[in-house]
């Protein structure tokens, strides 16, 4: 139980703000843990993986380790033996895929991958009635997005250090990105992507120079993706990544899949609805909020001007604007504040 809780806090949290996938982690996943023991002991195999990295890689024990790989081999034995529903093999083999991304295990991950890909594909060929509902609103979403962030993870070429054996971790490779010092230092250096691939998807003759951003791209989301597995969900790490859907969307369809807006144009939508979201939180320090609001603008302002065509750009500039006006009322408060003339000494 201790696992499925850190799954419905934590686990599922970090992972649903990869893109738009019918609530796939979230919702699906543990509906799916009830009716499948495959399932359910792949949802505990990457539940004890992720608790690992969030405690910090010197305090896990052996025996997290064992028990997390001990889950994950009696996820594959019951899909061997017990022949149990395509569904729900669909869903294991999504989250088998999730585990291996997390450990960097990207032979593996590509495994997963195709396995998850050619199940959808008998699912077109034999025409499931079950299930159909949740296939096209999670399940397909998010084998695109699969595709998509494998691609560009691996864009950047297979590593080829190995990490030593005495290094605690689950880790197959280590990452390799940027050392970023602050959220702001990271947002900067995605913005600057963002720019040079809108600039570079308007000239098709710059193949070769758009190929070296999503190099850039893939390192940058190294750093952000050990971030984000080694903390708790924050708002700030959420506002980075909508940033990375956004250098994203504006990637082809034939280089990203399913996070380019050509084909996927409810990847917009989501990073509005999740920066809408992010806005609404009212409990974040002050120092924080203040990123995350810097954060939201630059979204906000990169569909405004790059996806003029987006069903939320108008709901996108309708919160710039809200932002601004907060921004001037604020201002104006402080200036007044400032401007009062001090009280009068008082003469006893």
């Amino acid at each position: 139980m201790r696992y499925l809780e850190h799954w419905l806090l934590s686990t599922s949290t970090m992972l649903s703000h990869y893109g738009p996938m019918g609530d796939f982690y979230t919702v699906v996943v543990p509906q799916f843990a009830w009716q499948s023991p495959a399932v359910k002991h792949m949802l505990v195999a990457l539940s004890m993986t992720h608790a690992k990295f969030v405690r910090g890689v010197a305090s896990a024990s052996g025996q997290i380790k064992s028990q997390s790989l001990s889950h994950y081999i009696s996820a594959i034995t019951e899909i061997r033996l017990r022949k149990p529903f395509q569904l729900h093999v669909l869903v294991a083999a999504i989250l088998a895929w999730t585990l291996e991304m997390m450990q960097n295990n990207f032979d593996a991950a590509l495994v997963d991958l195709k396995a998850s890909v050619r199940l959808l594909e008998d699912y077109d060929s034999l025409q499931w009635r079950e299930g159909t509902r949740i296939v096209q609103e999670a399940l397909r979403p998010g084998c695109m997005l699969a595709e998509g962030l494998t691609a560009i993870v691996l864009r950047k070429g297979h590593a080829t250090k190995q990490v030593e054996p005495e290094y605690r971790d689950h880790l197959t490779l280590p990452f390799d990105g940027p050392s970023f010092t602050s959220m702001m230092e990271a947002r900067t250096a995605i913005c600057a992507i963002i720019e040079s691939i809108a600039s570079l998807t308007q000239m098709p003759a710059q193949t070769n120079t758009l190929e070296g951003i999503e190099v850039s791209l893939s390192h940058w989301l190294d750093s952000i993706r050990k971030w984000d597995q080694e903390s708790t969900p924050s708002a700030s790490l959420t506002a980075l990544v909508l940033l990375f859907h956004i250098a994203m969307a504006l990637l082809p369809e034939h280089d990203v899949v399913g996070f380019s807006y050509s084909a996927n144009p409810a990847m917009v939508d989501f990073v509005i609805e999740r920066a809408s979201i992010l806005l609404s939180i009212g409990n974040t320090k002050e120092e924080h909020k203040v990123g995350v609001t810097e954060s939201v603008k630059e979204v906000l302002g990169f569909v405004v001007r790059f996806f003029p065509e987006a069903a939320s750009r108008g709901e996108a500039l309708a919160l710039l604007q809200r932002i601004h006006a907060d921004e001037t009322e604020m201002s104006e408060s402080n200036i007044a504040e400032n401007a009062r003339p001090d009280p009068p000494d008082i003469v006893p």
